[in-house]
Order: structure tokens, then C-alpha cells, then sequence
């Protein structure tokens, strides 16, 4: 009975050993799924963290274009309104003419006091036409910052738009590991 409580004693002996080693390994398999799973969780995790972040910027952008193209169009408007009352207003009396005829009156007058009161209209010919000369160079400034208004605008959109196609970029561009 020695011989067989030995050979009984050595193959439990045997036989644990396989077992446990056996559980050590299956332990370290599973350590390493378990790390492989709380790794891939991490990434998920910054996935959602920046897709939601893009969410927030991406509609931020998508606002802001909103807001400026409203801009750009009410600029646009003013600008056509703009140059629309200046095709009507604009219509440049023919100084010139009207002054040759009035010089051509003032030369043709005898009389001193019919005279003296063309030069007085020739003079006041001679201001409107330095004044409407003033009001279309005005007119014309401002009309050109209008303009300029309009291009800052639209670049400012431009900008916009930039940033859009970055994020979309951004997003279609999976991350580095």
C-alpha cells in the first residue's frame, strides 16, 4: 500500500500541478483580453469625447456661416438699393452746356442789369456744379466701403467655411493610435 499511496500521492501531485498551471495560464490569457478590452473601451471613449466635441464646434461653425451670409446679403442689399438710388440721382445736369449758353446769354445782354443777373446765375450754375461734383465723389466713398465692407465680410465667411472643411477633415481622418 506504500507503493500505491506514493503513486497516488505523486499523480494528485501531478495532477494539481498541471490544474494550477493550467489556471495561470488561462489567468494571464485573460489578464491580457481584459487589458485588450479596457484598451479598445479607452479609444472608444476618446472617439465619442472628440466626435462630440466636433459635434459642438461643427454646429458653432455652421451658426456662425448662418449668421454671416445674413450679413452678406443685407450688405449686398444696401449695396444694390445703393447703386440703384444712384442711377436715378445721378443723372449729371450738362454744366457745360448750360454754362457756354449762360456765357453766350451774358455776352448777348445790353442791358447792365440783365447782365449782372445772368453772371449771378452763371455763378450759382458754377456752385451746383462744384457741389454735385462733391456729393458724387461722397457717393462714390461711400459707396466703395460698401464695397469693401462687402469683400471683408465675404472673406470673413471664406474663413468659415475653412474651419468647416478642416473639422470635416478632421472627422474623416481616423486617429492615430
Amino acid at each position: 500500500m506504500t507503493r500505491k499511496a506514493i503513486s497516488l500521492f505523486v499523480a494528485i501531485v501531478l495532477a494539481g500541478a498541471t490544474i494550477g498551471s493550467a489556471q495561470t495560464t488561462s489567468e494571464l490569457a485573460g489578464d491580457q483580453v481584459l487589458r485588450a478590452l479596457l484598451d479598445e473601451i479607452r479609444a472608444l471613449r476618446l472617439t465619442i469625447q472628440r466626435n462630440a466635441a466636433a459635434d459642438i464646434r461643427g454646429r458653432f461653425l455652421i451658426e456662425r456661416a448662418r449668421m454671416q451670409q445674413e450679413v452678406i446679403r443685407e450688405i449686398a442689399r444696401e449695396v444694390e438699393a445703393y447703386n440703384e438710388s444712384n442711377r436715378m440721382s445721378s443723372e449729371i445736369e450738362p454744366f457745360e452746356e448750360m454754362e457756354k449758353e449762360m456765357e453766350a446769354r451774358v455776352t448777348a445782354a445790353t442791358d447792365p442789369e440783365r447782365k449782372k443777373m445772368l453772371a449771378l446765375e452763371k455763378e450759382r450754375m458754377g456752385k451746383r456744379r462744384e457741389m454735385q461734383a462733391r456729393q458724387q465723389e461722397q457717393m462714390r466713398q461711400r459707396q466703395q466701403r460698401m464695397e469693401n465692407r462687402l469683400a471683408e465680410e465675404r472673406d470673413k465667411l471664406r474663413v468659415i467655411e475653412e474651419e468647416l472643411a478642416q473639422l470635416q477633415r478632421e472627422l474623416t481622418t481616423p486617429p492615430a493610435r
